[in-house]
C-alpha cells in the first residue's frame, strides 16, 4: 500500500473518532459477548458512567430483566442484520430506567466476518413520558367525558356532531350514532334557532372566545327541553377553528318554576293593587267618617255644654247644690268626651300623614316641647325637667313633638301628688339599633306585668278618680316610634316612678 493511501486512511479513521465523539447520541461498540470495545462521550452522558468505567466489561445499562431481549437483538446483528429505531428499556447508573431509540449494525473484521455492534441510541425518554401522560390524561378525559352528569358533546365547525357523552344522550332522546347524522340546527326550537346560529357565527368568526345561551331543543319524541348550553371553539395548530365542545344542562324545571312564579306575581300585583283601591276607598270613608266626628259630633257637645253651664249661671239661686254637681258632671263628662275625640283624631292623622323626615335637634325640640306642656299644667306641678345630652335624630319634627308632648304630660301628670316631683330627659347609647331616648319621672309608677297595655287605645292603668286621661297618648306615641322604624318601652315599679324608652333608626324605613 502505498504511503499516501495509508495516511487517507489514517486520516479517515480520525475522521471516524470525531464524528463518533461529536455525536448527540450514545454511539457503544458490542463484541458478540456483550462486552463493551468502546463507549463515547454521549453515552457517558446519557447513562452516567465514563469510558474508563465500562469499556472491556460486559453491558452495564442492560437491566436483568431485558437480557434474553438483549441477546436476541445480537443474534440478528450477527446473523448479518441490521436494526432501525427499535424502542428498548436501558438503565442509567443511578438505577432509574430510560427508554432508548436503538439502530444497531454488524461489526465486521477485514475478512468480512461479524465480530461485533457498532450500536446508535437516542434518548427518548422525555417524549416517551410527555406521550405516556397524554394517554393518561386521554383515558381520565375520557372517563370525565362518559361519566359526567351533565350533557357534553362535540361538533364540527359546521354544527355536525362528532361525539356525545351519554348525559347528553338522555336528554335528548337519541343514539349516539343518530346523533352523528345530524347537526345542532337540526334540533334547535325554530324560534331559538337564530339566536344560536348568530351566536355560533360570532365564535367562529373569533369575535367572542365562548358563549354561553339559554334555548330549547326539540327532543327525538318531540317534547322540548329548556338548556343552559355553553360552548367553546377549539382551535387548531394553525389557529384555524378545529371543532366546538358545547356543556348542556336541562333546565326546563327551573323555567317552569320561573314562569310559574312570574305567573303568581302578576296575580299578586293584581291583588296588590285591588287591596290597595280597596284601601284607599276605606281611608276615603274614614276621612268622611273624621270630618263628621269633628264637625258634628263637637257642635251637639259644645251645645251641651254651653247648655249647661248657662244653667249653672242664670239659676244658680233656684239650683240646690245636688242640681248643681249634676250640672258640673254633665260639664265634665261632655268635656271629656271632647278630648277623647281630638285624641281620636290625632291619633288618626298621624296614621295617615307622610313622613317628612330631616335631622332634628331632640335636645332644643324637648325643651320647647316642655314650656308649652309647662303652659297647661296645673300651678301646682312645679317640676322642672333635667334634660341631658339628647343626639340629633332623622325624623318629622311634627310627629316627633307628639311623642314628647305625651310623655312630659303624663310624667308630670302622674308626679304631681309627689312632694318633689322630678323629671329627666335623657339618652342611652348601648342599643343595636341605635341611641334610646328616655323620659323618666319619680310619679305613681305602674306594675310592669302589665306595661303592653300602655300602648294599646283606650287601656288605662289608673281610673280617672286617681288620674284623669283618655288612653290614647301612649296609643299615637307607639304609631309615631313604630313609623320612624324604631321601638318603645317602658320599665316601671308602682310608687316609684315610669320611664319610657324610644329609638328612632337613622336608617330605619318608615312602615306603613
Amino acid at each position: 500500500m502505498s504511503t499516501s493511501l495509508r495516511d487517507l486512511m489514517a486520516e479517515e479513521s480520525s475522521l471516524y473518532r470525531d464524528v463518533i465523539s461529536c455525536s448527540p447520541n450514545a454511539v457503544v461498540g458490542i463484541d458478540l459477548d456483550g462486552y463493551l470495545l468502546f463507549w463515547n462521550p454521549a453515552a457517558e452522558r446519557i447513562f452516567g458512567w465514563t469510558s474508563a468505567e465500562v469499556v472491556g466489561s460486559r453491558l452495564p445499562f442492560v437491566p436483568e430483566g431485558q437480557w434474553a431481549e438483549f441477546e436476541a437483538s445480537i443474534a440478528r446483528v450477527e446473523a448479518g442484520e441490521t436494526l432501525v429505531g427499535v424502542e428498548r428499556i436501558r438503565r442509567h447508573r443511578d438505577g432509574h430506567d430510560l427508554h432508548v431509540r436503538l439502530s444497531a449494525a454488524p461489526f465486521r473484521d477485514a475478512s468480512g466476518r461479524v465480530v461485533g455492534s457498532l450500536a446508535f441510541l437516542e434518548d427518548i425518554t422525555p417524549q416517551v413520558d410527555t406521550v405516556s401522560h397524554l394517554l393518561a390524561s386521554e383515558r381520565r378525559f375520557r372517563q370525565m367525558f362518559m361519566s359526567a352528569a351533565v350533557g357534553i358533546s362535540v361538533t364540527e365547525v359546521d354544527g355536525r356532531y362528532r361525539e356525545a357523552n351519554p348525559a347528553f344522550c338522555r336528554l335528548l332522546g337519541y343514539r349516539e350514532e343518530e346523533l352523528r347524522g345530524r347537526n345542532f340546527q337540526s334540533i334547535t326550537y325554530p324560534e331559538d334557532l337564530e339566536e344560536t346560529v348568530l351566536y355560533h357565527r360570532r365564535l367562529i368568526a373569533g369575535e367572542i372566545r365562548s358563549y354561553v345561551l339559554e334555548k330549547r331543543y326539540v327532543r327525538k319524541d318531540g317534547s322540548l327541553m329548556w338548556c343552559r348550553i355553553s360552548v367553546t371553539l377549539v382551535r387548531g395548530p394553525d389557529d384555524e377553528p378545529d371543532y366546538l365542545v358545547a356543556v348542556t344542562e336541562d333546565v326546563t324545571k327551573r323555567r317552569e318554576a320561573e314562569a310559574s312564579l312570574r305567573r303568581l306575581n302578576l296575580e299578586l300585583e293584581q291583588r296588590i293593587s285591588e287591596r290597595t283601591a280597596e284601601l284607599e276607598r276605606i281611608n276615603e270613608e274614614l276621612e268622611a267618617f273624621t270630618y263628621s266626628v269633628s264637625h258634628d259630633l263637637r257642635a251637639p257637645l259644645r251645645a251641651i255644654d254651653g247648655w249647661a253651664q248657662a244653667v249653672i249661671e242664670d239659676y244658680e239661686k233656684v239650683l240646690d247644690e245636688p242640681g248643681r254637681r249634676m250640672l258640673q258632671r254633665q260639664r265634665a263628662a261632655s268635656q271629656r268626651l271632647g278630648c277623647l275625640i281630638d285624641d281620636l283624631l290625632r291619633l288618626s292623622r298621624v296614621t295617615r300623614q307622610s313622613l317628612q323626615r330631616q335631622s332634628v335637634d331632640a335636645s332644643k325640640l324637648a325643651m320647647r316641647v316642655w314650656q308649652e306642656v309647662a303652659g297647661n299644667l296645673d300651678t301646682r306641678v312645679s317640676a322642672v325637667p333635667q334634660i341631658g345630652e339628647l343626639p340629633k335624630c332623622d325624623a318629622d319634627p311634627e310627629l316627633l313633638e307628639h311623642v314628647f308632648s305625651n310623655l312630659l304630660s303624663n310624667a308630670a301628670k302622674f308626679s304631681q301628688h309627689q312632694p318633689e316631683p322630678r323629671i329627666e330627659i335623657g339618652s342611652i347609647r348601648d342599643q343595636k339599633d341605635g341611641p334610646a331616648y328616655f323620659v323618666r319621672d319619680n310619679g305613681a309608677g305602674f306594675d310592669a306585668r302589665y306595661a303592653d297595655k300602655l300602648f294599646q287605645p283606650f287601656q288605662r292603668l289608673h281610673s280617672d278618680r286617681e288620674f284623669l286621661g283618655t288612653g290614647v297618648g301612649l296609643a299615637i306615641v307607639q304609631r309615631v316610634i313604630h313609623r320612624h322604624g324604631g321601638r318603645i318601652w317602658a320599665e316601671s315599679e308602682v310608687g316609684r316612678g315610669a320611664t319610657f324608652f324610644f329609638t328612632i333608626p337613622p336608617d330605619a324605613t318608615a312602615s306603613p
